[in-house]
């Protein structure tokens, strides 16, 4: 769903005011932060919604290195990594915040241990922010090149809605929420100030509901992204569920529903 979909959709939820009240330019800053606020509840639920990746090469001199993804947010998974050998074995590297690292590596500062991408020596990393910039603090200081695979959820959201926004299970509920927040703003052609209103009112309560609805529909779905909520699917065609084992809509797996 592009931008300009949302906002016609926003329209006719609205049930079509004047142009200009509410402007397109007021629609698409409800959209992005509409948007950016169903991005962050996603990014907070367990599943990883929106990974992506970036190779941190690391040398000798010093233990702090800035993140060069402009998108970083959280890490997720740190592995070592060579991109010239496929036989490589990868190994995971511990994560903590920085207030955490005494306790996680209680090993000098720097290993007599020459790191390369064969044998890499990083144990730990710690992530923080400094000045708005993401930075990670290795242990024990490398003492030579080596290569990581940083994986990370990411913190920011175009401005543009060009494409598919966040999730499309999400987008009924983008366009609701964006909507109910563009109200205050609309008003209807040959509408009086009281008519406006009444309207007003009337579609506070019928929007309100079904972004309620959606809302829900949302909090569940993002929960998870494998299992299959609070209804288990059956997994054979409903004829099977006559007699035997199957009898009574319970299988090896207790009830189904």
């Amino acid at each position: 769903m592009t931008l300009d979909e949302c906002i016609s959709q926003v329209r006719l939820l609205l049930d079509e005011p004047e142009m200009q009240k509410p402007s397109p330019h007021i629609i698409h800053v409800h959209l992005v932060y509409n948007y950016q606020l169903i991005f962050n509840v996603a990014m907070n639920a367990s599943p990883n919604w929106e990974v992506r990746y970036f190779d941190l090469v690391v040398g000798s001199g010093t233990d702090k290195f800035i993140i060069p993804a402009q998108d970083f947010g959280k890490p997720v998974l740190v592995h070592t990594y060579n991109a010239n050998n496929p036989q490589f074995l990868e190994r995971p590297i511990k994560v903590c915040q920085i207030q955490e690292l005494p306790n996680m590596w209680r090993g000098p500062r720097q290993v007599a241990l020459i790191d390369n991408p064969a044998n890499p020596t990083a144990e730990v990393m710690a992530f923080y922010w400094q000045d708005g910039s993401p930075w990670v603090l290795i242990r024990p200081e490398p003492t030579g090149s080596a290569t990581y695979r940083i994986w990370y959820e990411t913190r920011v959201v175009k401005d543009q809605l060009g494409s598919e926004p966040i999730l499309p299970v999400g987008h009924a509920y983008l366009n609701y929420s964006t909507a109910v927040s563009c109200l205050p703003h609309c008003h209807w052609h040959g509408y009086a100030f009281e008519q406006d209103q009444a309207k007003r009112g009337e579609l506070t309560q019928t929007l309100g509901v079904r972004e309620a609805g959606h809302h829900d529909a949302f909090k569940k779905y993002m929960a998870t992204s494998q299992q299959d909520g609070p209804w288990r699917k059956r997994p054979y065609a409903p004829d099977r569920y006559s007699g035997g084992w199957q009898s009574d809509g319970r299988g090896y797996g207790g009830d189904y529903w």
